[in-house]
């Protein structure tokens, strides 16, 4: 739909269970995607890549010259397990390895929101930040996040931010099943 109203997409995607092989290709002018080529007999033998990898391919497409309107699709695979940041946020949360790992993602994430910043679309970028599911880290007997359902693993972060067009530091409050028609 964005791209028929004139808008240049692209995505850049850290993990293969998004991937080509997904259906979440569909419709971006740019999908980029070292895991697949659409079959089993060229997929490359990893199955993530580091968030600097994918912000270094993001920032790489956001450079290049166009008229229009922007949508790109970050997809960050790093706070999944196994836990192991690269130095320095793995050695800064050895005693919790996912928190190191939260740490990495967000510092790559930065380098998004610096460029846009150095480059004066800030104020006229929509930047939405979420996640895929929490993790148990203990909770619940569970470390992961694969067999139970509770709050740990299900609620998860909906940032916003428009800067001049939404207001700063302004929370809703999470929407409870009892709460909807």
């Amino acid at each position: 739909i964005l791209r028929q109203q004139g808008w240049d997409t692209g995505a850049f995607v850290g993990a293969y269970p998004v991937s080509r092989p997904s259906g979440l290709d569909r419709g971006f002018a740019v999908f980029d995607d070292p895991f697949a080529a659409g079959d089993a007999t060229t997929r490359e033998a990893r199955t993530e890549r580091r968030a600097k990898e994918v912000v270094d391919k993001a920032l790489a497409w956001l450079a290049r010259p166009r008229t229009g309107p922007f949508f790109a699709w970050l997809h960050l695979f790093d706070p999944h397990a196994p836990y192991e940041a690269p130095a320095p946020y793995g050695p800064r949360h050895a005693r919790s390895p996912y928190d190191g790992e939260v740490a990495y993602a967000d510092a790559q994430l930065g380098r998004v929101l610096a460029w846009l910043d150095e480059k004066g679309l800030r104020s006229r970028t929509l930047v939405v930040v979420t996640s895929d599911h929490g993790e148990g880290l203990g909770d619940h007997g569970e470390d992961e996040h694969m067999f139970f359902v509770y709050d740990s693993t299900l609620k998860v972060p909906l940032v916003l931010s428009w800067p001049g067009r939404l207001p700063t530091a302004a929370r809703a409050s999470a929407c409870r099943s009892a709460d909807r028609d």
